[in-house]
């Protein structure tokens, strides 16, 4: 029997949103593909809306605006920090380690450091350096961006690796065993 052809289980989102948030501080483990991208879609939705919000905030007043801000920020932060896991286990999935995460702080504390830079021209640097600076850590960023959405996207390593048993293919793992 060719097991690579049988139907395989697949998440709905309401099951990819339960499983998420049933692991929601567990950075160990596997967790497959629709897992990831129902949560990611649900999150994007979200700040869409609190985006919405806030835009519709500002038209109401000063004070609405800034409750709203920071509710908004609030929760943006949350939601953040809560992907954290579920990216350490899509990677684990795909047979990388969650170590490919460890630049994105770098990458925000470079860009709030060259926001003050600029603002505050502290270091009395001419606009073009700021801009220079800018174009290359974007540059950086975006390569450093594209490789971790390639690795999301690779399906899940069939077999067991080195963070756990496929949650994708369960049945495979089984037949591997008792085949071999």
């Amino acid at each position: 029997m060719n097991y690579y052809n049988q139907a395989l289980p697949s998440l709905s989102m309401g099951e990819a949103l339960k499983l998420a948030t049933s692991r929601l501080t567990q950075f160990s483990g596997r967790s497959r593909r629709s897992e990831y991208w129902w949560t990611v879609l649900a999150v994007m939705a979200v700040c869409i809306v609190l985006s919405f919000l806030l835009f519709l905030s500002f038209f109401i007043g000063e004070g609405a605006f800034l409750i709203t801000s920071i509710l908004v920020y609030s929760i943006s932060l949350f939601l953040s920090l809560a992907m954290l896991p579920l990216t350490f286990r899509r990677l684990h999935d795909a047979g990388h380690s969650a170590l490919w995460l460890l630049p994105l702080p770098f990458f925000y504390v470079a860009y709030v450091i060259a926001g003050v830079i600029e603002s505050h021209s502290v270091m009395g640097f001419q606009d073009g350096v700021i801009w220079l600076y800018f174009g290359f850590y974007g540059l950086v960023y975006l390569a450093y961006s594209i490789v971790l959405l390639v690795f999301t996207c690779q399906d899940s390593q069939p077999y067991t690796n080195q963070y756990g048993e496929s949650p994708k293919y369960p049945q495979r793992q089984a037949n591997y065993k008792q085949k071999y």
